[in-house]
């Protein structure tokens, strides 16, 4: 008898545990400026110009996380002026991404 009474109280509490509460019923989304990981200047340029002056300098590229743009920041830096703009940032990137299809293929 006492058996049958534990498998009842397991059984109710397992069924009880899988029921979502209002509370954990919404889901969150990030707000529309958090940025994202990968790609797309939105995210990344205005982090790294901490300045605001619409160009990424050497300094503020090595100041931030973005191992591949501090690596390549000459390669970024398509007219060599010492600074990366967002056209040339977005060229770059593209031009990986070109590179990296081709590769794959």
């Amino acid at each position: 008898m006492l058996t049958l009474v534990l498998l009842g109280t397991l059984a109710s509490v397992g069924a009880y545990a899988q029921t979502p509460s209002k509370t954990n019923a919404t889901t969150t989304t990030a707000p529309a400026s958090a940025p994202t990981k990968k790609g797309g200047d939105k995210d990344n340029f205005k982090e790294i110009d901490k300045d605001g002056d619409g160009k990424l300098s050497k300094a503020e590229v090595d100041g931030s996380d973005r191992k591949g743009i501090i690596k390549n920041f000459a390669t970024a830096d398509a007219n060599a002026d010492g600074f990366i703009t967002k056209d040339e940032l977005k060229a770059y990137r593209d031009n990986r991404k070109a590179t990296k299809a081709t590769k794959e293929k």
